[in-house]
């Protein structure tokens, strides 16, 4: 058993199909996270923006909610992402898993490093995806079962703060590329306008 295990819990998804939907005079609309969430949390420069669905509910509804900060595994891809302000109140669906970890001795963004970019990690993950199923998804016994190991707290600092500037920076590149393709274009080509 790793020593990180009595540090994480894990907080399932709500199946949408169970949730009963209202008419908007009487709920809230609420975003449902997706995989367009999802990327965008992983700092992937999206050209084109996807409205996100929405469900309405009444306010003393039952779905598994998400907020800014907290930390989510898709059981299908095995990535994770800590939810940004954008996307915080947005339903967790059921492929999804909030984990929830003391924060005194596990810093959420050297989890999420070590989930989407460690080869101990990656290797687990593909084992467990390799199981009989048509859909390759991970349990919260799988989840339990990853084996994380666990630096001092200053060098998961470290290490978290470094990925994720790093991923902020590959973000604001792409940005950089798609917005100068977009100059180029319409000053290039001005005259077919």
């Amino acid at each position: 058993m790793s020593a990180i295990n009595p540090l994480i819990r894990y907080h399932s998804g709500t199946i949408l199909n169970r949730l009963n939907p209202v008419d908007e005079a009487f709920g809230t609309p609420i975003m449902i996270y997706d995989q367009n969430m999802m990327d965008t949390d992983l700092g992937k420069y999206r050209i084109e923006q996807t409205e996100p669905k929405t469900i309405t509910l009444k306010e003393d509804h039952n779905a598994k909610c998400i907020t800014a900060g907290q930390i989510v595994f898709n059981m299908i891809t095995g990535e994770s992402v800590i939810v940004s302000s954008k996307y915080s109140g947005a339903i967790l669906p059921y492929n999804y898993t909030h984990i929830e970890v003391d924060r005194e001795k596990v810093y959420p963004r050297y989890l999420v490093y070590w989930l989407n970019h460690s080869p101990k990690a990656l290797k687990q993950i593909k084992l467990y995806q390799q199981g009989g199923s048509m859909i390759k998804k991970m349990t919260h016994k799988q989840l339990q079962a990853l084996e994380i190991p666990l630096p001092s707290m200053e060098q998961q600092k470290q290490i978290g703060d470094l990925a994720h500037s790093r991923l902020r920076l590959k973000y604001l590149k792409a940005k950089r590329e798609h917005l100068m393709d977009t100059y180029l274009t319409a000053i290039l080509f001005r005259e077919e306008r």
